[in-house]
């Protein structure tokens, strides 16, 4: 509604020649664009932010999975590491997450939810198997953190949120460089009627049959100002 307000404003500003509608259109716009531009830098500052927190935060609620367990933050974690196809929170070829959580895990290195193969109703009959014990990463999910998993989503989306953010933003640019050059000419218009209202040009035109003055010396002409 409100970009349709503000099209709609343009419009108006442009069609009928109206110099002061053309001035809130164009500043309206302007204060968008700044808008934009504030929101685009706060987010890039924001993410970064938002990066270190989050796998903080992933690695303070994992510290308390119980691996099989049917308590609330096991069960989570348990369908995050199954239906994102992820393991842990860091790549556990890299780091042990688990090493540091409240799953007494035996001769296990990752539960069985990161298991290729596993299912909601196997995974947990996993447990003691080549999957668990020896993990790689063609049976498990071993190189997919699922703090990666979530930052790659959070990229992408952000990525389009700019690039189509970027692309209003350019054509914010060229809506008010086109009101300043459509405001300027119909400046100009104004003045150089305004000037030839004041001045005035003379034009000699022939007198009509009913006012030609017969004189000695030839025809007397009437005079019209423009």
């Amino acid at each position: 509604v409100f970009s349709f307000l503000v099209s709609g404003a343009g419009i108006i500003g442009t069609c009928g020649k109206f110099r002061p509608v053309l001035v809130v259109y164009m500043v309206i716009v302007f204060l968008c664009g700044v808008t934009e531009i504030f929101v685009l830098a706060e987010v890039a500052k924001l993410k970064i932010k938002l990066n270190n927190a989050i796998k903080g935060e992933l690695l303070k609620v994992l510290s308390y999975y119980k691996g099989y367990n049917l308590d609330l933050i096991s069960i989570a974690w348990n369908l995050i590491f199954y239906l994102f196809e992820c393991c842990g929170v860091n790549k556990q070829s890299v780091v042990d997450d688990f090493q540091s959580t409240a799953w007494s895990r035996g001769s296990d290195v990752i539960p069985g939810y990161c298991c290729r193969e596993a299912t909601l109703t196997t995974a947990a009959t996993l447990n003691g198997t080549s999957c668990t014990m020896t993990p790689t990463a063609q049976n498990a999910y071993m190189n997919s953190g699922c703090y990666d998993f979530l930052n790659d989503r959070l990229t992408k989306y952000s990525d389009g949120v700019v690039s189509v953010a970027s692309f209003i933003l350019l054509t914010e640019l060229m809506a008010i460089v086109a009101t300043l050059i459509l405001f300027w000419q119909i400046t100009v218009d104004v003045d150089h009627k305004k000037a030839a209202k004041r001045t005035g040009r003379v034009i000699d035109m022939p007198a009509s049959g009913g006012d030609q003055l017969q004189m000695e010396s030839g025809v007397v002409t009437s005079t019209a100002v423009v």
